[in-house]
Parts: structure tokens; C-alpha cells; sequence
């Protein structure tokens, strides 16, 4: 399975309504702390499902489409884009939300859409974002940490993005104390 989607499958897990290892108020918390305005109440929430990869025929998937679906109102989705190691590319979020605004028939009030990068990604020239929050590893951290999940498959993961996001200060700190890449003091120093 690719990095990209195990991150998918545990987002999904934690927010996914038949998991009941994570409480109804945890996943409303962890909506909430995305420092987004969710445009709806934990009570106006009667079911929400999660669809990993959500296709539109042969031409387009989206890693993760969060259907909130409410009492007295339309739906709302959290539509989440993750990049592992690559770079997002303008014409994919230009996509990404055409499609999914017309084959939902919603507005931009009815969904929320999040960029989420790891690896290198966090690093990359981001082109206009047509709509997407950018999460870098640090907010991702910010939005899953401090929850009270005694479940292996959260603490595992909560861990291996700590672990990342200390590889990513030490690479920034080598990079900052380099002149030039193509010194040979350099390659050979951290190649070992």
C-alpha cells in the first residue's frame, strides 16, 4: 500500500460514522480544530461516510471525500487532496474542484476542500490553490494530535508523522548550513 494511502485509510478511519473506537465528538473536534468555518453543528449531523479514492469515471480521483450529511440541510463535504512526495499541480486542484462542484450540484458553501502535504511535498512551490486550505506536516499534527484514541492503528500513525516531522527540521537545518550542494565536502559528509 502507498504511503498516500495509509494516510487516506486512518483519515478515513478516524472520521468514518461506523467507527466507534473514535467518539462522535472527537470527529466533530477534529473537524472543528482544521481552523476552518464548518457551516454546520455537531447536533445537525445525523451520518457521515467517507469515500478514499471518489471517482469520477476514468478521469479523475479524489484521495478522500467526507460526506457530512445533516438533519435539515443539504450535505456537506470535506474533499481532501494528499500529496506524498509530489507536487500539486494547478491544473489537478483546478479539476478537482470543477468536477466535484458539478457532479455534486453544490456550491462553495457545501464544501470544504484541503490540501494535504507530506514528505516533500511540504517543501514545493504551491501554485494558486483555487479554493484548497493547505495543510503542511505541522498543521496535519496540530489538527490529529491530543486526542484521546487508544487504538494502535492512530498512535502508530501519530507516531510515524512525529518521527517525519523531525526528519523534516534536521533536513532544513542541514540545508540552511550549505553554500553550495555540489561541494564534495558536503555529499560525502551526508551521504553516510
Amino acid at each position: 500500500m502507498s504511503v498516500r494511502k495509509v494516510h487516506t485509510e486512518v483519515i478515513r478511519w478516524l472520521l468514518d460514522w461506523k467507527n466507534q473506537s473514535v467518539s462522535f465528538k472527537q470527529k466533530y473536534e477534529i473537524y472543528k480544530i482544521c481552523n476552518i468555518n464548518i457551516p454546520f453543528s455537531m447536533n445537525e449531523i445525523y451520518n457521515i461516510s467517507c469515500i478514499p479514492e471518489f471517482s469520477f469515471g476514468r478521469k479523475r480521483k479524489i484521495d478522500l471525500v467526507i460526506k457530512v450529511e445533516l438533519i435539515n440541510s443539504k450535505s456537506k463535504y470535506l474533499v481532501i487532496e494528499m500529496k506524498v512526495d509530489s507536487i500539486p499541480y494547478e491544473e489537478q486542484l483546478i479539476g478537482t474542484y470543477e468536477y466535484f462542484i458539478q457532479s455534486k450540484n453544490c456550491n462553495d458553501e457545501d464544501a470544504l476542500f484541503l490540501l494535504f502535504l507530506f514528505g516533500t511535498s511540504q517543501v514545493c512551490t504551491i501554485p494558486d490553490l483555487h479554493s484548497f486550505h493547505i495543510f503542511r506536516l505541522p498543521e496535519i499534527l496540530e489538527v490529529f494530535s491530543g486526542h484521546h484514541i487508544e487504538q494502535n492503528v492512530y498512535e502508530d500513525w501519530m507516531q510515524a508523522l512525529r518521527d517525519e516531522n523531525v526528519r523534516r527540521s534536521c533536513v532544513a537545518l542541514d540545508i540552511n548550513g550549505v553554500d553550495n550542494f555540489w561541494e564534495e565536502e558536503y555529499c560525502v559528509i551526508n551521504a553516510a
